[in-house]
């Protein structure tokens, strides 16, 4: 290789492009960095410092919201479920919806109610 750097016209160095993706180039996809490897060696430490699962028994009695979302965090997640007994997906609206009404119908109910004083008068937009 040349190893002399390439100078332009105005005596500036021309630096070769470094990096880039090249096959087989950093940390396989989906391996485990060097710094969480110790992190989590150093946390399992820690948990046998304390009692181990004898101290997980604890928190569980003490502060069940803590067990709690540590078993989120911990357990697997389910993909597929179990072919004899499958899910049922049912579509259930996230909001309380009022029957449904014609125009003509809203405006009556909703002049009943103002003039019953059970609700204030809609807001007026001016143009």
């Amino acid at each position: 290789m040349n190893d002399v750097p390439a100078i332009d016209r105005n005596s500036r160095i021309i630096k070769k492009a470094h990096g880039g993706k090249r096959p087989g180039a950093g940390r396989p996809k989906g391996s485990t960095s060097k710094n969480a490897i110790e992190i989590k060696n150093a946390i399992l430490e820690a948990f046998d410092s304390v009692g181990g699962a004898a101290y997980l028994k604890g928190v569980a009695k003490d502060d069940p919201r803590v067990f709690c979302a540590l078993l989120g965090r911990v357990l697997p997640i389910q993909h597929e479920g179990n072919p004899d007994n499958p899910l049922v997906v049912q579509n259930v609206p996230a909001v309380d919806r009022p029957p449904k009404e014609t125009r003509e119908e809203w405006e009556a109910r909703r002049n009943r109610e103002v003039m019953n004083g059970h609700v204030g008068a809609p807001a007026r937009t001016t143009n």
